[in-house]
């Protein structure tokens, strides 16, 4: 069943549906970790163009708005259950864009679905979480299963993008080949890199990073955890 809260960010009140209340922890977490302070804010500069890969059900992408009020947000989510999620929850902001599709880096029709306990042996605990965030091009399970179409991001991107999140459990690389376009703005980018969600595509978080080294960008710090990269030698961030 559904749970929605309201929460106020820098004076902004926001509303967030998840299937269980217990991702509002989740949310408060991230929520307070970004803007707890202007650190992000200073550091980052003016974010303008967001493009959010693997968006969920929004709380990334309602965070970024928290951080830059008013930013532009192409909010990318593939399966339908989370969309609706999305959706609702993003509603109040004209400057959120979701957009139900996946990203690849060829146009093609994929399945999603959740792991097998074989895949992520904690598949148990997300489950109770009701993750369906977890679903994956990959996943071998017959749950949260749905077959969507997948396209190049930079078929679909049609402005300069600032920062680039990506967390698409285990398809990283694919969406890195086909946002050659996106990358060659110099955008900061920030990547999911999860070794149990890599290692059902056959790869490592190292593969994914000499990916990106290969493109001329470097790990400069990390957000919430996950790298931050940006071109080499372009603008510094952090110091």
């Amino acid at each position: 069943m559904d749970a929605t809260a309201r929460f106020e960010v820098g004076g902004k009140e926001f509303n967030f549906t998840a299937p269980t209340p217990l991702q509002f922890r989740t949310l408060h977490k991230i929520v307070d970790a970004y803007y707890s302070t202007d650190y992000v804010r200073q550091r980052l500069g003016n974010i303008r163009h967001i493009v959010d890969v693997g968006a969920c059900i929004g709380t990334m992408s309602l965070v970024y708005e928290a951080i830059w009020p008013g930013v532009e947000i192409l909010a990318i989510e593939p399966h339908p259950d989370n969309f609706r999620y999305l959706v609702e929850n993003c509603r109040a902001f004209k400057n959120i864009h979701p957009v139900n599709i996946a990203v690849s880096d060829k146009e093609e029709r994929i399945r999603l679905a959740f792991p097998t306990p074989e895949q992520r042996p904690d598949i148990k605990r997300l489950y109770l979480f009701a993750n369906v965030g977890m679903v994956s091009r990959y996943g071998l399970s017959d749950a949260f299963v749905a077959e969507v179409d997948a396209v190049p991001l930079d078929s679909i991107v049609g402005w300069n993008v600032d920062f680039l999140k990506v967390d698409v459990e285990g398809s990283e690389m694919q969406v890195l080949r086909g946002a050659e376009g996106v990358l060659s703005g110099n955008p900061l980018v920030t990547v999911e890199l999860r070794p149990d969600n890599l290692a059902m595509a056959g790869l490592t978080c190292e593969d994914v990073d000499e990916h990106l080294q290969g493109m001329g960008y470097e790990a400069v710090a990390k957000f919430m955890g996950d790298p931050l990269y940006q071109r080499r030698n372009w603008r510094p961030c952090f110091s």
